[in-house]
């Protein structure tokens, strides 16, 4: 109850830009809880998913073999700054995998929630300044603690004309950087509100306005379901269509024929009925291998093609 009413008197004292973010959480407590109680469950469905760095990089198309993003006596450098802070606001995460990713799309417009010391807005930003192009990073004073003046604190001063930096909840600072970006952007960095309420808000808005062949990151999925219920609703999973025929041994012509005179090996036979036979590519799981099955399919000049969106129901 002490630690309630201490955290009601911080959003108070914070103005009515932060008075969102409070009632939200109030409301929270009148809410069913999917915070508690759910994470073993979350990180058996994240151990099930989870790859390499070497492996990522390989389906996503990237080189893994980078330098690291910061040298030795830089991260000793911050460190340094940091070490009579009493306020912890988290570790570096994964930075390589930020800067190889904005490298790998050439990014130039970059959204990232969540700063607090800037080790993945600086790994952006030594990326994306090579393009002048910009982050625009949302962060929400952490509640209860002190030492702001550290948020973004690994930022080079160099690098300060390609960030911009709003300092107000995700209600209100999400939507400012989305805005800001003219409502596009290559690359989302999420590293926010983890709540489950928190992230069903946030993540179908940065969704709604990532490019298509963009990438969105997101930190401490294990936390809760709200991120496995998002990639199983918008998961990727798209076929090409490339004709429905009445005879089987038809459609088994035609498969030869592609396989013949075409680089693309994913490709099969659907049987919708006893006189329709589909010739089918993929499933493809990402844009890249899609657009390029559809690339090589394109030199036989076939008519009435379809890109096919998997629906799992069917």
């Amino acid at each position: 109850m002490l630690e309630d009413l201490k955290t009601l008197v911080w959003f108070l004292k914070k103005g009515p830009k932060f008075y969102p973010t409070m009632f939200a959480l109030i409301f929270r407590k009148f809410r069913k809880d999917k915070d508690f109680g759910f994470k073993k469950t979350e990180i058996e469905w994240c151990k099930k998913q989870c790859i390499s760095f070497q492996d990522c990089a390989d389906k996503l198309g990237f080189s893994s073999d980078l330098k690291d993003v910061f040298s030795t006596n830089f991260i000793q450098g911050i460190n340094h700054k940091l070490k009579n802070s009493k306020s912890n606001f988290g570790g570096q995460g994964h930075v390589q995998l930020l800067y190889a990713v904005c490298e790998h799309l050439k990014a130039e417009k970059v959204v990232e929630t969540g700063v607090a010391y800037g080790w993945s807005s600086a790994a952006i930003l030594k990326s994306i300044a090579k393009r002048t192009g910009k982050l625009i990073s949302v962060d929400m004073p952490m509640m209860k603690q002190t030492d702001y003046h550290l948020i973004g604190v690994a930022v080079e001063k160099n690098l300060f004309k390609y960030w911009d930096l709003i300092r107000e909840p995700d209600k209100f600072g999400l939507k400012k950087a989305i805005t800001k970006h003219n409502n596009i952007f290559d690359v989302a960095h999420y590293d926010s509100d983890k709540s489950y309420y928190g992230r069903k808000w946030s993540q179908p808005l940065i969704w709604k306005f990532l490019r298509p062949g963009g990438i969105f990151i997101s930190d401490d999925i294990e936390d809760n379901s709200a991120f496995r219920e998002f990639v199983e609703e918008n998961k990727f999973d798209y076929s090409i269509k490339i004709a429905d025929f009445y005879f089987k041994n038809t459609a088994i012509s035609m498969i030869d024929r592609i396989k013949k005179e075409t680089p693309v090996n994913k490709i099969g036979v659907q049987n919708l009925s006893d006189t329709q036979y589909r010739v089918f590519l993929g499933p493809f799981y990402n844009i890249n291998s899609l657009q390029k099955a559809f690339n090589d399919i394109n030199v036989l000049q076939f008519e009435n093609i379809e890109i096919i969106k998997n629906d799992k129901n069917n």
